[in-house]
């Protein structure tokens, strides 16, 4: 059954009832690691040289690949609030223990195209002088912020079709990378147009959350989550045969890559 929006968000809601405290403590947690290292990047690589920008980067760029694995973990509490499934704080770090590689290889190749995409906005900011007049300001502005929409929408596109990734390896542990991103494209396919306005739907709550000088999106964060987590079981089919327990042995194709090692 294709769920309409409206209907996904009343299943997220109701699912989050009584159970807000632990995703919105996992979220908070791993926004507040992303802070730490970011400032860590920045007190080690600080600088406008061309290397100090691109060893800030390339050490972005390896954090970020482990903070996939808490992600996972953070979808991980989403679908098992959706399944009625016990959940904890602790699955926040569960992937750790399920085959991690094949988050960090998926994270690899997501977190490069944000990476390609983003080229031009880089380019512009590292033209940028370190003291800017009120006239250098108003030049370099408008260049940075239509280079900065136009990558944050080229790679929402690029990556759109490949956006159930992370929760089809969660259910799938042998499931490997590479199947993971074919099975998402699979699933994704006619139902792309679903998942855009689903999440174009809580752009007002979004800025509403703006009025609160952003206090309420730890509140809204966990409502999209959910209902992007109900989205995955609409595609997958679950909604409509709910099971006891999640997918255990992955009925897809493996890419053997540790056999060619």
């Amino acid at each position: 059954m294709r769920r309409k929006s409206k209907d996904l968000k009343i299943l997220a809601l109701s699912a989050l009832r009584g159970n807000y405290m632990i995703p919105i403590l996992a979220s908070l947690t791993i926004n507040i690691l992303v802070g730490m290292l970011t400032t860590l990047s920045t007190y080690l690589f600080g600088g406008t040289s061309l290397f100090a920008v691109l060893a800030d980067h390339a050490f972005s760029f390896i954090l970020s690949l482990i903070l996939t694995v808490f992600t996972a973990g953070l979808n991980l509490i989403f679908l098992n609030i959706a399944r009625k499934q016990p959940y904890s704080f602790s699955n926040l770090t569960a992937m750790f223990s399920r085959k991690p590689d094949r988050i960090i290889i998926a994270g690899f190749f997501l977190t490069l195209i944000n990476l390609i995409t983003s080229i031009p906005y880089y380019i512009i900011l590292y033209r940028m002088p370190e003291q800017l007049t009120i006239e250098e300001l108003a030049e370099y502005s408008l260049p940075l912020l239509l280079t900065l929409e136009l990558s944050v929408l080229l790679d929402f596109l690029i990556t759109l079709p490949l956006c159930q990734v992370y929760l089809l390896l969660i259910d799938y542990p042998d499931l490997e990378a590479m199947a993971a991103f074919r099975e998402s494209a699979r699933l994704m396919k006619g139902n792309k147009g679903r998942y855009i306005f689903l999440r174009l739907s809580f752009l007002p709550l979004v800025f509403l959350s703006v009025l609160t000088c952003g206090i309420a999106l730890i509140w809204v964060t966990p409502y999209i989550q959910m209902a992007n987590t109900m989205f995955y079981l609409d595609i997958t089919g679950e909604l409509d045969a709910v099971r006891e327990n999640p997918p255990m042995d992955s009925p897809y194709p493996q890419d053997d890559y540790n056999a060619e090692a």
